[in-house]
């Protein structure tokens, strides 16, 4: 059995993720929301993201969706989500790998692009995620 800190620290994760998500795309419908994110996102050069358009607006909107989907999937697979320990185990190595692979490829692509706000935002996502997945992964009784 995965010990309870890793289980509520995975729910918590999980639910910050949907809420963070949700908060995205609630930003996204807003231009002067929009805008100020963009902003803050391109600090110290905010000019650098750019007029507000609705590409970029729904640009923040499939973000969000995408961080509240990983909350989900975090949900549905967090420890005890599967009765058997094998289960769990692989559950948490896809979920380790599928949020190294994209905190790896998007944050390279933000840092690339001058949006080094964004990596630290991405890096609170793996932060509420990543831990947990590993110590299911790591889970006792599983081979």
């Amino acid at each position: 059995m995965l010990p309870k800190f890793w289980m509520h620290w995975f729910s918590i994760g999980a639910g910050y993720a949907v809420l963070a998500g949700i908060s995205l795309v609630a930003v996204a419908f807003s231009p002067d929301a929009s805008r100020e994110f963009i902003r803050s996102v391109f600090e110290p050069h905010p000019e650098a993201g750019g007029p507000l358009t609705v590409g970029i607006q729904q640009a923040i909107a499939v973000s969000g969706a995408l961080t509240a989907g990983w909350g989900v999937i975090a949900w549905f697979l967090r420890p005890g989500g599967c009765a058997d320990p094998v289960g769990d185990r692989r559950a948490g190595r896809a979920l380790a790998a599928g949020l190294i692979s994209w905190f790896v490829i998007d944050s390279s692509a933000s840092g690339a692009m001058g949006a080094a706000r964004n990596v630290v935002g991405n890096l609170t996502l793996l932060l509420a995620l990543l831990p947990p997945s590993i110590a299911m992964m790591r889970r006792k009784g599983a081979t």
